[in-house]
């Protein structure tokens, strides 16, 4: 697991899916597989490296800050219907 997930946060989505393949040849692989499809099928958004090398934010905590003080703070403030 922690291979895993060192090799996701370095951006190194091939190896991870090799991985996921070493997994599958001594272990129930229709499981295994299943996580590997989604790995595989997700991997343009995956860029964990990327956002970190270039000092973004990873999270969706700034949006949805964000979005409450937008909604809740203006919209839903007293006075307005």
């Amino acid at each position: 697991m922690k291979r895993a997930k060192d090799l996701l946060h370095a951006g190194n989505i091939v190896r991870l899916l090799a991985l996921f393949d070493e997994l599958a040849a001594r272990r129930r692989a229709a499981l295994v597989y299943k996580y590997r499809d989604y790995f595989d099928w997700n991997a343009p958004r995956m860029q964990d490296a990327n956002f970190l090398h270039r000092k973004l934010p990873a999270g969706s905590g700034a949006i949805e800050s964000a979005i409450r003080r937008v909604v809740d703070m203006r919209m839903k403030g007293s006075g307005t219907f």
